[in-house]
């Protein structure tokens, strides 16, 4: 082994610049990291809105087929059939209201013990009233 194949130790000034390095890329990662928690839940709040307005969705084109069919198709040979069936799915859209509601405040309790701002549920109960 020759004189080049030595391991220089950094000196104390060197070192202090290493640890004061570190310190900076540690802080530079714990803010980065903070940020994409903080996207996650933006995300997540996202796809519940999401998720509710498409059991909204569904549940206004239920109760508008119901109201559809049982105004439509009156010339059956059986009117209470058309009227029954469109009974049926205004019924199935009032349930796809209460599982929006229902799913809506299982994450809402979840969201606010994070700390993450959502609509309010009185806000939630108004649209839904309104539909």
């Amino acid at each position: 082994m020759g004189d080049d194949d030595r391991i220089e130790i950094p000196d104390d000034a060197e070192q202090e610049e290493l640890a004061e390095q570190r310190t900076e890329w540690a802080k530079v990662r714990t803010e980065e990291a903070e940020e994409r928690t903080d996207w996650a839940q933006e995300r997540t709040l996202l796809a519940q809105e999401r998720t509710f307005s498409a059991w909204v969705r569904t549940g206004i084109t239920s109760i508008a087929a119901g109201v559809g069919i049982a105004k439509l198709l009156t010339s059956a040979r059986w009117p209470w059939v058309t009227r029954f069936i469109g009974a049926v799915f205004v019924l199935a859209g009032m349930g796809a209201y209460l599982v929006a509601v229902w799913r809506y405040w299982q994450q809402y309790a979840s969201m606010r013990a994070e700390r993450v701002d959502v609509v309010p549920l009185w806000a939630l109960g108004l649209i839904v009233l309104a539909l």
